[in-house]
C-alpha cells in the first residue's frame, strides 16, 4: 500500500503529464482561465483546492485532466507537505534567506492587517513540522 505522500506524488505526476499533453505553460493556461500562473502551478501540484468554478474552463484548457477522474481529484483540499530537499533549490533558497533577513519589517508591515495571533503562538514556543 502507498503512502499518502507517494499517493500524491503519483497524482501530481498524472496532472503534469495531462498538463505537458496540452502544449501549454502554465502561463497560457492561466490567462486562459483567468487565474495567476502560480496559483495554477499549485493546483497541478496539489498544494491549493480547485475551485468548482475553474473546473469546466481548465476542462477545456487542458482535456486529458478528463481522463481518469483527474479533475475531480483537484478539488478536494490537499495535503499539505513539504519535500525538505525543495528548500535546497537555489531559488527557494534565496527566497527563504530574503525572509531570514527581512522578517522584523515584514512582520511589522502585516501585524497590523491581519489577526496573526495563531502565528505568534506557534513561532514563540514551539518549532512547525513541514512534512
Amino acid at each position: 500500500m502507498a503512502s499518502p505522500q507517494e499517493e500524491k506524488a503519483h497524482l501530481v505526476k498524472a496532472l503534469l503529464l495531462a498538463k505537458e499533453s496540452s502544449g501549454k505553460t502554465f502561463s497560457q493556461i492561466a490567462e486562459e482561465i483567468g487565474v495567476t500562473n502560480v496559483f495554477l502551478a499549485q493546483l497541478f501540484h496539489r498544494q491549493a483546492p480547485l475551485p468548482d468554478s475553474l473546473a469546466k474552463p481548465l476542462l477545456n484548457a487542458v482535456p486529458q485532466l478528463g481522463t481518469n477522474n483527474l479533475l475531480e481529484s483537484m478539488k478536494p483540499i490537499p495535503m499539505r507537505s513539504c519535500d525538505p530537499s525543495t528548500l535546497q533549490d537555489p531559488t527557494i533558497y534565496r527566497e527563504l534567506r530574503i525572509t531570514q533577513r527581512n522578517c522584523r519589517s515584514q512582520r511589522k508591515t502585516v501585524s497590523p492587517l491581519f489577526d496573526t495571533t495563531v502565528i505568534y503562538n506557534v513561532t514563540k514556543n514551539e518549532t512547525m513540522k513541514i512534512g
